[in-house]
Order: C-alpha cells, then sequence, then structure tokens
C-alpha cells in the first residue's frame, strides 16, 4: 500500500484537518479535494510527512513514516513552481541529474564494463572458435561463483535482519510500551538502520575477500605445465604454439568481474557512509523528543542505548553472527574458489591439448566480423545510457517535451515533466501533484493522465494522488475521491457530495448549467414544455432540477420508468479536466454537462434523455 492513514492525529495542533483517514494503493490514482487552501496545503504538507504522529497508523510503501526527510525519499511533490529558471534545455540537466545520481551511474558503469571486456574477449579470440568456446566455459563457472556465493550471503544477511528487526521491535514494544507513539516509530527506524548498516558492513568484508579469491584465477601457470614443455621442447612446430598455451585468454573474464565486484563496494561503502549521517541525525531528534516529554528525567542522556538496556543483548546476538560470518567469509569461500581454479585449470589444458595435436577449429570470418561490429556498438558509455534512458523514457511515458528547441522559456507542462522524470530516476514510487490540473488546459491535463496511467504500466508500484480545489479538476469524476476539510477527512463519490455539500463544491461549476426549470401542478411536471409524472420526488410549484451529469442517458434501452427526450449539439467542455466529460446545448439554450465514455465530433447533434433519477437535487 502506497499510503496508509488511519485515524492520524498530529503533535502539532494547529495543523488541519486533526484526524487523517486515507489509503491509496499501489497502481492507484486518488484525487483530493479542498474548499480552502489552508486547508488542502496542509493535507500536502501531511503526505510530505512534515508533521510527527502523535497517534494512529501513518505508513508509505508498508513502513511507518518517520520523519520529512525520510518521506522525501519515498514520496515525489509535483507542483507549478518554476524549478527550471535557468535550466534550458531541460534535457542537458536531467542528463547531468541523472549522472549524479549514484544508483544509475553504478548500473551504468556496470553495463558499461560488461559490455567492453565482453568485447576484448572476444576480439582476442582472433575467430578461433575453440578458444571462445573455452572463454565461455570459463566465464559460465565464474559467474556461478560469484551469483551462488553472493546469494547465499544476501539470504544469510536478510534473515539476520528480519530477526534483529523483530527483536528490537518486540523489546521497545514490552519494555517501552508507554513511549509516544511518534517517538516509538523513530526508534524503531534508528535501530533498524543501525541493523541494516552493520548488516551493509559485513556485505562488504565478504566481498571484499570474494575479490580476493576471484583474483586468484588470473595466476594460474604454475597449475598447468604446457607453455614450459613446449618451450622445452625440440619441436620446432610445437615451440612456435607455447605462446597459444599461455594461461591469459581468462584475463578479460576475471578482471570484468573484479572491477564489477569493485563497483558494488564502493557503493556499499557510500550507502554506509550515507546511513551513518542518518542515524545520528535521528538519534538527535530522538533525544529532543523525549526531553520535550520529560525534560527532567532525559536532562543527561547523550546516548541512545542508555535508555534501552535490551540492546547488550542484541549486540550480543550479532557478534555470534559475525562470527559464523568470518567462517563464510574466509574458509567456505576459499575452499569454493579453490575448486573452480581446478575446473579453470581442467578446462583450459584441455583445449592446450588441443592446440597442441592441432584439433582447434576456426570460426566463419564473416560471422566473426558481424559479431565484432555488434559486440562493439554495445559498447555504450555512461553519457550514452543517460541519453537512452531519457529518451526511452520520455518515449514510454508519451510525453511532448521540446527538447530540441533551445530557448528560454518554460512551460508549465515541461517543468512538471522534469519533476516526474527526476523522481522515477530517483525511485520515488508515489507521486503528489499539488494545485497543478487548474494550471492546465484540458488538452494538457488528458496528456498528463495518459502519463500517469503509463506509469503504472512501467511499473505497478506508481501510484498518484491529486490535490485540486475544486470538484472540476478531478482525475476522474466516475471514481471515490477524497474531501479534506478543518475537521477530517472522507472518502465520497460525485453524487453525495452534491447532496452533502451543494454550496460548498457544486454553486459555483454549476451556477447556469444542468439547471431546468419545472413547474407543478400535483400530477405532473413540466419541464422545457414536456410533462411527465413523477413517483418518488415531492415538489414545490416552481423551481429547477438539477441534473446528475452521470444520470444522464443516450439511449432507451438504459431507461427505466418515465422520461423526457431532448435533443441539443454536443461540444467540448474546458470547465471539467475529466476528458469524459461533455457538454450539451439543447435546442432551448440550456446547457448540461454529462458523462460518457463515447467520443463525438464537436458540435455534433444528439438526442439524450432524462428520467426521475436525473434529479441530483431541487433548487
Amino acid at each position: 500500500m502506497s499510503f496508509q492513514i488511519k485515524n492520524a492525529t498530529f503533535v502539532n495542533k494547529k495543523v488541519t484537518p486533526q484526524n487523517v483517514n486515507f489509503e491509496v494503493n499501489k497502481s492507484e490514482v486518488a484525487t483530493v479535494i479542498g474548499a480552502e487552501d489552508k486547508t488542502l496545503r496542509h493535507f500536502k504538507n501531511i503526505l510530505m510527512g512534515r508533521n510527527l504522529v502523535k497517534n494512529g497508523v501513518f505508513k508509505i510503501d508498508g513502513f511507518d513514516k518517520v520523519n520529512a526527510q525520510w518521506t522525501r525519499r519515498k514520496v515525489a511533490l509535483i507542483d507549478s513552481r518554476n524549478s527550471l529558471i535557468r535550466r534550458w534545455p531541460e534535457k542537458f540537466w536531467l542528463y547531468w541529474s541523472l549522472l549524479l545520481n549514484k544508483n544509475f551511474y553504478s548500473e551504468a558503469k556496470i553495463n558499461y564494463i560488461n559490455s567492453k571486456y565482453s568485447y576484448l574477449s572476444f576480439v582476442t579470440s582472433k575467430n578461433n572458435q575453440s578458444d571462445l568456446d573455452m572463454r565461455a566455459k570459463v566465464e559460465s563457472m565464474v559467474e556461478q561463483f560469484i551469483e551462488s556465493s553472493v546469494a547465499i550471503e544476501m539470504q544469510w544477511l536478510d534473515e539476520f535482519l528480519d530477526k534483529m528487526v523483530t527483536f528490537n521491535d518486540n523489546k521497545l514494544q514490552e519494555k517501552y510500551g508507554n513511549i509516544e507513539e511518534h517517538i516509538r516509530i523513530i526508534v524503531k527506524d534508528y535501530y533498524y538502520l543501525i541493523e541494516k548498516n552493520a548488516n551493509l558492513e559485513f556485505l562488504q568484508t565478504f566481498l571484499q575477500s570474494l575479490w580476493d579469491k576471484v583474483y586468484s584465477f588470473i595466476d594460474l601457470n604454475s597449475l598447468c605445465t604446457c607453455e614450459y614443455n613446449a618451450r622445452k621442447s625440440k619441436n620446432r612446430e610445437t615451440r612456435k604454439k607455447a605462446k597459444e598455451l599461455k594461461f591469459t585468454q581468462q584475463n578479460f573474464v576475471i578482471r570484468k568481474q573484479l572491477k564489477i565486484i569493485d563497483l558494488k563496494i564502493a557503493n556499499i561503502k557510500r550507502k554506509i557512509s550515507k546511513n551513518k549521517f542518518i542515524i545520528k541525525n535521528l538519534s538527535k531528534q530522538i533525544i529532543f523528543e523525549l526531553k520535550k516529554t520529560d525534560a527532567k528525567k532525559f536532562k543527561r542522556l547523550k546516548e541512545i542505548d542508555e535508555l534501552f538496556k535490551w540492546r547488550q543483548l542484541a549486540k550480543d546476538q550479532r557478534f555470534e553472527f559475525k562470527q559464523k560470518q568470518d567462517n563464510m567469509a574466509f574458509e567456505a569461500l576459499a575452499d569454493e574458489a579453490t575448486i573452480i581454479r581446478g575446473k579453470i585449470v581442467e578446462v583450459m589444458h584441455k583445449y592446450h591439448k588441443e592446440v597442441l595435436e592441432g584439433k582447434v577449429f576456426e570460426g566463419d570470418l564473416k560471422t566473426f566480423r558481424i559479431t565484432k561490429q555488434e559486440y562493439k556498438d554495445n559498447i555504450k558509455t555512461i553519457n550514452a545510457q543517460a541519453w537512452d534512458w531519457i529518451n526511452k523514457t520520455v518515449e514510454d511515458l508519451g510525453m511532448k517535451m521540446n527538447f530540441v528547441k533551445t530557448t528560454f522559456k518554460v512551460s508549465v507542462t515541461n517543468n512538471i515533466y522534469f519533476k516526474i522524470l527526476n523522481s522515477i530516476y530517483l525511485k520515488k514510487y508515489n507521486f503528489v501533484f499539488y494545485n497543478i490540473l487548474s494550471r492546465l488546459s484540458k488538452e494538457e491535463c488528458e496528456e498528463l493522465f495518459n502519463i500517469v496511467e503509463n506509469l503504472k504500466s512501467i511499473n505497478p508500484k506508481f501510484s498518484a494522488v491529486f490535490l485540486e480545489k475544486g470538484i472540476e479538476n478531478s482525475y476522474r469524476l466516475s471514481k471515490n475521491i477524497y474531501v479534506v476539510d478543518e475537521e477530517k477527512t472522507y472518502e465520497t463519490d460525485f453524487e453525495s457530495l452534491m447532496k452533502e455539500n451543494w454550496n460548498t463544491y457544486g454553486s459555483s461549476i454549476f451556477a447556469n448549467k444542468n439547471r431546468v426549470a419545472y413547474s407543478y401542478d400535483g400530477k405532473t411536471v413540466e419541464v422545457l414544455g414536456q410533462k411527465v409524472k413523477l413517483e418518488n420526488t415531492r415538489l414545490d410549484e416552481k423551481g429547477q432540477f438539477l441534473i446528475n451529469p452521470f444520470k444522464i442517458y443516450l439511449s432507451k434501452k438504459e431507461l427505466k420508468g418515465k422520461y423526457i427526450e431532448l435533443t441539443g449539439k454536443i461540444r467540448q467542455t474546458e470547465e471539467f479536466k475529466d476528458p469524459n466529460i461533455f457538454e450539451i446545448i439543447l435546442n432551448s439554450g440550456v446547457r448540461i454537462f454529462f458523462y460518457t465514455t463515447l467520443r463525438f465530433e464537436h458540435k455534433a447533434r444528439t438526442t439524450i434523455y432524462l428520467s426521475e433519477d436525473s434529479i441530483l437535487r431541487t433548487i
């Protein structure tokens, strides 16, 4: 679940609403409307984690919200503020922002190393198919060794992390269940990061040990005497083949894996450093919050572990786990590496025998050249990968951004798209669009809606929340919407909202639309020159019907009971952002909004039917 907020109240009593219930699942899009700018702004700040939760549940992606800094890593705020001032062309800034993203940089670097060393290994085979087969076998063995070793290590670490997190959470609840909820959530995240960082340090040690073992696969000359014997042979032809018997064919295969492990170690070191910074800040925040609750009791508190005595038990468990880890990293890994070395020597010695016996075979030269060029074309620098990622993502999302035209003019849509792209590669899966739709044309809104739908297709983790002031700016009027006021948030639908909050949300947009005058003689109602008998509606002698846009029919088959038939011209309307809302101008001049998934040409004539259930309310 992307957002899960249940009966949440906040430490800051000035925040409105004080009680919040709000849920959005992954791959869902929700609309939240609020009549007051202040209330809507406060709700936006709530979703962005800027207010500490006092009581209730507040989870993002299944995790308890900690603070604003934590929330910013998971939630992207998309507003219309111009962040592209002096950022032109947009693609240039997207490109540099992408290169500054460490996750993207690491993945792009690994892709570059993979393609480069695969190319070098292929080229140095010189179309010797036997050589290529041997290299493929060696690479497969080395990759399998690395992948299986890392998989086992990750499984151990994940299981131990789950165990320690559960232990810490249970002890915290058991010993300090009376601590205020928002402080307990921060403490949980604090110890989660401590345990996670300790696991990262274990993983770093393991990968460093793995690097040493893989490096030992390079120098294997001493394990095979083929080259030495060939050099000392009295046969001239055999001496010529000695240079082909050197243990160099596996070099590019092994060095590729070493460089990839190097990158992963550097990435882990960066994460450890970043987590230590966050842990330090969380520690300060916890002590600050504790002193606010009881300044005298926590006056001399400097270290969190001074308060939570059970932490020593957790440290003891980690020490025992470390000993097991050392055995895995230094003993079991060494034994496995020795076996792999033997297998590599066996494969290469078999190739040496083929060389000496003249049984190697050449591949097709034309095919070799074509494959060589394909390998070369696959080598893409990090810069090229950044450009490709931007272009592909823009295309997949259906964005219409002008990256070619060089101009200082920054459109609202380009600004929004820039923020969306920036958030995607930062892996923020929860988008909060704040007062966006009211600033866009209907065509621009429809394009944005399509982008949001495409986001969900690219990755089902994505969700979106639109915060807007009026009902006319709703994402999809046919779906339920959330309403936020000074007291609470609640879920409703269009019809209920119009009935219960007409003055707030309906009177403006329907000031001169969907209103049909009527007269009633006690038995029949006359509407636009047509008389019909109503069964369940009590009426004054004269008044107006407000027509429900969702209960206007285009076919008699959908009708139940008495009805009236009206004809007019259809046109697109800019008042509503929902592309399924149209306006019909009746022959009498009355204008009516109605909802349909059908499509009409501009000014096309059509007939609509109104029945008793088309009446939303009387005015």
